[in-house]
C-alpha cells in the first residue's frame, strides 16, 4: 500500500523485484534485487536527473491509472469510520 500512496504523491518509487509488485505495479516503479543495488540505484538517479524525473513519469501515470475509480470498479473493500462496505453496496 505505501508504493500506491508514494505513487499518489508523484514520488518516485524503487522496490524490491518481488513477484507481488510485478503482478501489480509493473512498469511503474524501478526495481532492485536486494539492498545493495537499491543503494547502487539511488545513487544513480541521484546523478542522473533525466532518469529521476523520468521515474516521477512513471509514478504520475501510476496515480492516474490507480485512483479511487480504479479500485471501485475492481471490487476493493472500502474502509470507512472502522465499517465495511463493498462497492455494490454503495451502489444502492
Amino acid at each position: 500500500m505505501s508504493a500506491l500512496e508514494a505513487f499518489s504523491c508523484e514520488v518516485p518509487v524503487l522496490l524490491r523485484d518481488l513477484e507481488l509488485y510485478q503482478s501489480i505495479n509493473s512498469g511503474y516503479y524501478e526495481p532492485a534485487v536486494d539492498v545493495d543495488e537499491m543503494e547502487a540505484k539511488i545513487r544513480q538517479l541521484k546523478d542522473d536527473p533525466v532518469a529521476l524525473g523520468q521515474l516521477k513519469q512513471k509514478a504520475s501515470a501510476a496515480a492516474a491509472y490507480y485512483n479511487e475509480d480504479h479500485w471501485l470498479r475492481s471490487g476493493v473493500i472500502i474502509m470507512k469510520s472502522k465499517q465495511k462496505w463493498s462497492v455494490d453496496e454503495l451502489e444502492k
